[in-house]
């Protein structure tokens, strides 16, 4: 990774393997003094930085962004059982997931707490929200379901969970709690967040957002759809300053129909693919590569699309900057597959949506300075389609 971009457009190499054989999963937790989340000290831990820091304050995300608003289901989890803390998030109103790692029995659940407000700005002693119900865990999907009573998740909402993996290169984000307690040891690991891409699809989804141990069970999302695809757990090549060559999450795909099963009970923010059977790949249509937000293909006004086309792995980002009034068309078949529109920010918080069901999205908007266009099929769905910009 290079040195840190604006928070919603970073661009990450795809990152290769250090040869590690094994994975640590009992060290991503990080010690805390018990009577609060102060850090202490650096634990040896298996999540890494890669590369130079990337990563910003949540409490810093555009208001109104949906990374800013996924981020409130985030948690620190003070862990008084384990003397350690990890990250958790809601996936229930009343049901919080992290790592088996973190919560490997009933008796580590005593006496957690969920510190949803641990964040730059917050308040400054919190008591958190009892978590310490135990549902159950499961060692080889690493994953712990914890109990609120109180119910956080309405007012704070509930993170929907996404069964489709992602593809290689594909832009993700992690919200978690930690910093850079290697640099700074007296530093507080308050909510962050972390852009990055997948570098491998394997059995886990290989990915290079920074993270550091205590961001053990945090929600790794989908920077299109911001459904979360994978649970993060384990980091690879650890240099002993918290640097290393890759992280890792397990995917969504499969702890998905473990708790379906297990936990009839628990009603999911869940979000199905539309074709459970191998994606396609992509068709290039001439305007790719261009499937990232800082990829967007540059266009002059007036445009029309060319032969434009999307496919079920496929986002098609372009960008154009003119002032005053302008009108986005993106028509297509409905019939064949429903195509969705976005207008973005340069930073990537979205202006203007269009997600009709009909064969035509429009946006008017009084255009200021650089805008960008996402064309995006609704779960999966792919055709080709006419832009056009006046």
């Amino acid at each position: 990774m290079s040195a840190p971009h604006h928070p919603l457009t970073k661009l990450a190499s795809a990152t290769a393997l250090a040869g590690v054989a094994v994975l640590t999963l009992n060290a991503c937790g990080q010690a805390v003094e018990p009577e609060g989340p102060e850090v202490e000290g650096a634990p040896d831990d298996a999540a890494v930085i890669v590369g130079g820091i990337d990563w910003q304050e949540a409490a810093t995300l555009p208001e109104g962004s949906a990374e800013r608003a996924v981020s409130r289901a985030v948690a620190y989890l003070s862990i008084p059982a384990q003397s350690s803390r990890c990250t958790g998030f809601l996936i229930a109103p009343d049901v919080v997931m992290t790592n088996h790692h973190c919560i490997p029995s009933a008796e580590a659940a005593a006496g957690v707490r969920a510190l949803f407000q641990y964040e730059q700005g917050g308040p400054a002693n919190d008591p958190g929200t009892d978590c310490s119900e135990f549902l159950g865990n499961d060692a080889t999907l690493d994953f712990a379901l914890l109990r609120c009573p109180s119910r956080p998740g309405d007012a704070l909402g509930v993170l929907a969970l996404e069964a489709a993996n992602p593809s290689r290169s594909a832009g993700i984000y992690v919200i978690h709690q930690n910093c850079d307690y290697y640099s700074a040891p007296e530093c507080a690991p308050t909510k962050k967040y972390s852009p990055g891409q997948v570098t491998s699809t394997m059995s886990e989804i290989g990915h290079d957002a920074d993270t550091l141990g205590g961001s053990s069970g945090s929600p790794l999302f989908s920077r299109v759809t911001h459904t979360v695809i994978g649970l993060h757990h384990v980091g690879l090549g650890n240099n002993g300053s918290g640097r290393g060559s890759e992280n890792r999450a397990v995917p969504m795909s499969a702890i998905l129909p473990v708790i379906t099963a297990r936990y009839p009970g628990i009603t999911l923010g869940a979000r199905a693919p539309a074709d459970q059977g191998t994606p396609a790949p992509v068709v290039a249509d001439g305007y790719e590569p261009n499937d990232l937000l800082a990829d967007a293909t540059a266009v002059q006004l007036p445009f029309a699309s060319v032969d434009a086309r999307i496919d079920a792995t496929d986002t098609d980002h372009f960008r154009f900057t003119a002032p005053g009034a302008r009108t986005v068309r993106l028509a297509f078949s409905h019939r064949a597959g429903d195509l969705d529109l976005y207008l973005l920010d340069e930073g990537g918080a979205v202006l203007a949506r269009s997600i009709g069901t009909t064969d035509l999205e429009e946006i008017s908007l009084e255009a200021t300075g650089t805008v960008v266009i996402r064309v995006i099929g609704y779960r999966g769905a792919q055709g080709t389609y006419a832009l056009d910009v006046r």
